[in-house]
């Protein structure tokens, strides 16, 4: 049950920087990194965080949506209802059904994007570490 609420309450937002890679790319130094290789996985890794940056803002906007109704209705952010609650609202009234439904895509949708963002940070870290490790 607490899987269930937490997808109904979860919203992912991904932190990340890009100073350090945006200043070797802008100032002609990325050939600091000499395989080329991981210069086109690093930059392919930061052409994704930014489409996911904007995948955030789509999600923020239907996360709008839905608070304005939480608003609307009287539901606060900490008011906590039963499993049975839950479903006996969803089968009254369609815009909350909607909400649960969308709740539980994006919570999904982003988690599950933010993830694999996430493995292939850890992989190239440890491809920048190597590269670098004996200079």
């Amino acid at each position: 049950m607490n899987g269930i609420r937490s997808n109904l309450t979860s919203y992912f937002f991904m932190v990340s920087a890009t100073s350090t890679f945006d200043e070797l790319v802008q100032t002609g130094k990325i050939g600091v990194i000499s395989n080329r290789a991981l210069v086109k996985d690093l930059t392919a890794y930061y052409d994704r965080v930014d489409r996911q940056r904007g995948d955030d803002d789509i999600g923020l906007t239907q996360a709008k949506g839905m608070l304005d109704w939480a608003r609307d209705n009287g539901v606060g952010m900490t008011d906590r209802a039963s499993l049975e609650e839950t479903i006996d609202r969803a089968k009254s009234d369609k815009a909350f059904l909607g909400f649960v439904k969308m709740a539980g895509f994006l919570a999904h949708w982003q988690y599950s994007r933010l993830d694999r963002i996430e493995a292939d940070a850890e992989t190239l870290l440890a491809a920048v570490q190597a590269e670098i490790k004996d200079r």
